[in-house]
């Protein structure tokens, strides 16, 4: 709209009035004097007063409407970089997440790879272990074959010079400590000495005999393993000693019943007796005879030990071995065991 009579227009109106209207015209010329006598009529607007009002009015609103447009596409512009960045965060959440998940899968795999490389590892020193066994048993026993080749290759010749008779002895590369399965069946009437109706100076059979007993009997084995372990090797010996005890148990059951397990049910498989075991034993058994059948139990253990060295290694050997057992006796000669209890051992069990 142009310039109204007083040369102002509406923008200058606006500029001057804001978003307020004047309400009539007395409000309009009030910046004239105001000492000024109002003319008559100046309550009433003209025509063009009021289309200036009209297009002030216009205008406000107009300027009122842009300024709420902005306001609200300036809230809409907060709101979206509030939710960009709360998108982003969320993105980056998830993309930790992924990277944490595929790192501990990654480890997981490392984890597996690790484990299986160590369970074979295991495994090849297994393998190695058990191939060093079997070429060190392959060694033991090529080293124990040219022994006995070599022990009964003096054997026939100290037989040969004594003038002795002996059967052929078997052959060099096979063991020849025969099982006691083996070994000739043995009466035990026939492995006591001949003074068996001889008094015996042993009363009973209580805990100290028994430990005594026990004790000269162990002496015995280890005497028989030393003996026979540098010709024959420690584990042949062994297994020798611990079949023929089991022989000896099937020959001399009361005396010898289960006396290769202890009293906790342990198995002793170096064929030594448990004592426990043989106090039981001889304290079942009948006052009367108790002595003279416990030492002929024992007897038939010892003597089946030399029977089998005599049939495997031949008898010149044997006659050593039951030299080296009765000299054990003087392991006991001295001690604080009682005379008469060495001297029933080694006169009437391991002579």
């Amino acid at each position: 709209m142009g310039r109204n009579e007083e040369g102002f227009n509406l923008d200058d109106m606006m500029e001057i009035f804001g978003d307020v209207a004047p309400a009539n015209k007395a409000a309009g010329t009030a910046l004239k004097d105001d000492s000024a006598p109002e003319p008559h009529g100046a309550e009433e607007l003209t025509p063009e007063e009021q289309e200036v009002l009209r297009a002030f009015e216009e205008r406000r609103l107009d300027r009122k409407r842009v300024a709420e447009e902005a306001r609200r596409s300036k809230d809409a512009e907060a709101k979206r970089v509030v939710e960009e960045a709360e998108n982003s965060r969320r993105e980056a959440l998830r993309r930790d997440s992924l990277e944490r998940q595929e790192q501990e899968a990654r480890r997981a795999r490392e984890l597996e790879i690790l484990r299986r490389n160590e369970v074979e590892k295991l495994e090849e020193e297994r393998r190695s272990r058990e191939s060093a066994a079997q070429a060190e048993d392959l060694a033991e026993k090529a080293r124990n074959d040219r022994r006995l080749a070599e022990l009964l290759a003096r054997a026939r010749g100290e037989l040969a010079a004594e003038g002795a008779v002996q059967e052929p002895l078997a052959e060099a590369s096979t063991p020849l400590p025969v099982p006691p399965a083996e070994v000739p069946p043995v009466a035990v009437s026939e492995t006591v000495p001949a003074e068996e109706s001889d008094p015996i100076a042993v009363a009973d059979i209580g805990q100290p005999e028994n430990d005594a007993f026990c004790a000269m009997l162990e002496e015995t084995r280890k005497v028989m393993l030393g003996f026979l372990g540098p010709l024959i090797g420690v584990k042949p010996a062994l297994k020798m000693l611990a079949k023929s005890l089991e022989k000896a148990r099937a020959k001399a059951p009361e005396v010898l019943r289960d006396a290769n397990w202890t009293m906790d049910g342990s198995l002793r498989e170096d064929g030594s007796v448990d004592p426990e075991r043989l106090l039981k034993n001889a304290q079942a058994l009948p006052q009367e005879g108790r002595v003279r059948e416990y030492l002929a139990g024992m007897r038939v253990l010892v003597e089946l030990r030399q029977q089998a060295v005599d049939a495997g290694l031949g008898v010149v050997i044997g006659g050593r071995l039951r030299k080296a057992v009765a000299a054990s006796r003087e392991a006991f000669v001295g001690s604080a065991m009682a005379k008469e209890w060495i001297d029933t051992f080694y006169e009437r069990v391991a002579a």
